[in-house]
């Protein structure tokens, strides 16, 4: 055999050697892998049977308290639409995410909006509760919080129509406008100009 042909039958070994062991280890980490399922999909019979899974995805150590009175905390959910869907009332804070998902889901809300460094969570759940969507505790006290508690409670599900929530399609169309504007001015500029000097 030449040279040259023995080179070719090591190298087609080796290639046939790394892709038996790519084979095994692929194998290996398939019936290894343990995969997340929220709880939404467990109860949809989407998570596989006989086989191991995780529930919740990113749920933390420690993320759900159960308080002697039956109130449930928790500080995560993997799966909050239908979390907020099965609430009572929700203490959040006042970010535009989170209260779109509140206000989407109609349950009764206290928001402790963020005051440090920017405003722009208590300019929010303040206009939120003028409209009667909320109630806003910008500096909350146990005793406050409590009694704000239970007046969302009594208040239950929102009735009243909700603002609008597409914020972002309406943020593109404003600096839209307002590029539009922009170019028309810078446009009229000169013209205004030239007019001027003929006098």
């Amino acid at each position: 055999m030449k040279p040259r042909h023995k080179r070719f039958v090591l190298v087609a070994a080796g290639v046939a050697a790394l892709g038996g062991a790519a084979a095994l280890i692929l194998n290996a980490f398939q019936s290894n892998l343990v995969f997340f399922y929220t709880p939404t999909q467990v109860a949809a019979a989407e998570a596989p049977q006989g086989r191991q899974f995780r529930i919740g995805g990113l749920v933390q150590a420690g993320s759900v308290q159960r308080l002697a009175d039956g109130v449930t905390v928790h500080r995560f959910h993997a799966d909050l639409p239908r979390l907020l869907a099965q609430s009572d009332a929700v203490v959040g804070m006042a970010g535009y995410n989170t209260v779109c998902e509140i206000l989407q889901s109609r349950t009764p809300a206290v928001l402790l909006p963020r005051t440090f460094p920017r405003r722009e969570q208590l300019i929010r759940a303040e206009r939120l509760e003028r409209l009667g969507l909320c109630e806003t505790l910008a500096r909350p006290t146990a005793a406050g919080l409590l009694a704000a508690v239970e007046r969302a409670l009594a208040r239950g599900r929102l009735c009243e129509s909700l603002p609008p929530l597409d914020g972002r399609e309406r943020l593109c169309a404003v600096a839209a406008q307002l590029v539009a504007e922009r170019a028309g001015r810078a446009a009229d500029r000169p013209i205004r100009e030239a007019a001027g000097s003929d006098r």
